[in-house]
């Protein structure tokens, strides 16, 4: 509150300090109120998904303090040995790329240890389990009844596959080459195109190697390792598009403020965001899913591990689970596809009260390469 308030509390290490306190808040909050009240109720149980919360709360506010005290010190380095250039070397954009690093490194540590452990609990609990027979591998059945087409469709879909890799590269690089398309949209198309080649790398050569080989079992933990990509990839595609939709309306909508609404620090927090939001999301489920105790049958009827085929496999997936789970698919599906039509449906109403007919055909072109991607 005092660096907000107070004027001369306003430079560099005090725009740190104050996100420091806040972490301070976050970090003691996110262990402290469940210890509370524990003592109150004297409960002493939580569940998988509460340990998941609060563990990844914990080393991301923790995470994220060492990543700002590490900062602070580089302002500190920088402000005695270049104080004529401070102001320069630490300018707010600066500052906000560093806490910005700070953010994204301290949601990948979270995202990562935590997933990591707990999925090792739930692997140990269900070994544990004597009740029935557990499952430690998955067999990946999706390709197994056409086992004459094995060597035909590995032909077709390597190529594919590199055909997808070769097209995004070259996507990439002439965006990257070509400072004409230093806008926002190919900035967010170039995101797009780095996204779906990680989506397809998530599963395709994985793919390839179960139609070469006669073994096509899959470990738990590399299920749940594939399934947190892919779905967290295919999310983080999905916010992408709203984001680009969002920059099309706002281009047509607001075309002399343009530069101004769509900086290239605004761009970047937008896909900085739909990264977040994508693997948080996933994570999510992936926790759900794996929390399941998965019994007798081991055959997904796939090629890769999807949700659906996974969670039919399981002995105790209840209602609940199915609508947290399909609540999470809808936020990302149905809230993505319902922003980029109310998008759409603002820059038609906008486009059609154009006079000129240059002026409308004009205004649609913008649209034109995000429609592709749509589409």
């Amino acid at each position: 509150l005092a660096t907000s308030v107070q004027s001369f509390l306003s430079e560099t290490m005090w725009l740190f300090l104050s996100r420091l306190a806040l972490d301070d808040i976050g970090s003691s909050s996110s262990v402290t109120s469940d210890m509370l009240v524990n003592f109150l109720v004297e409960r002493y149980t939580i569940c998988y998904l509460g340990c998941a919360v609060q563990v990844s709360s914990a080393v991301s506010f923790g995470s994220s303090l060492c990543f700002l005290l590490a900062a602070m010190t580089y302002d500190c380095f920088m402000a005695i040995c270049d104080p004529l250039l401070y102001s320069t070397k630490m300018s707010m954009q600066i500052c906000v790329h560093l806490l910005t690093v700070a953010c994204v490194g301290s949601f990948l540590n979270a995202s990562l240890l935590p997933f990591a452990s707990l999925f090792h609990s739930f692997v140990d609990q269900m070994k544990m389990m004597g009740n029935h027979t557990t499952v430690s591998t998955f067999l990946l059945w999706g390709f197994s009844s056409f086992p004459d087409l094995q060597d035909l469709l590995f032909v077709i879909i390597f190529f594919s596959h590199v055909a997808i890799l070769a097209a995004n590269v070259c996507i990439m690089v002439a965006i990257k080459v070509s400072h004409n398309l230093h806008t926002p949209m190919y900035f967010f198309l170039c995101g797009l195109s780095f996204s779906e080649t990680c989506t397809t790398m998530a599963i395709i050569p994985r793919m390839l190697v179960d139609l070469l080989s006669d073994s096509k079992t899959i470990s738990l933990p590399e299920c749940a390792t594939q399934m947190f990509f892919f779905f967290g990839l295919g999310a983080n595609n999905c916010f992408i598009m709203a984001a680009m939709s969002y920059d099309r309306y706002t281009a047509i909508h607001s075309p002399l403020h343009y530069k101004i609404l769509m900086t290239h620090r605004i761009c970047f927090q937008f896909m900085l965001a739909s990264w977040m939001f994508g693997f948080l999301v996933s994570l999510c489920i992936v926790l759900i899913v794996f929390n399941l105790s998965f019994c007798d049958s081991n055959i997904i009827e796939h090629f890769f591990c999807d949700i659906s085929p996974v969670v039919c496999l399981a002995c105790d997936y209840t209602f609940l689970q199915k609508m947290i789970l399909l609540a999470f698919t809808a936020f990302v599906l149905v809230g993505s596809f319902v922003f980029i039509m109310m998008s759409y449906v603002f820059i038609v109403s906008i486009v059609v009260k154009m006079p000129s007919a240059k002026g409308k055909y004009k205004a649609f072109s913008t649209c034109s390469s995000h429609l592709t991607v749509v589409c």
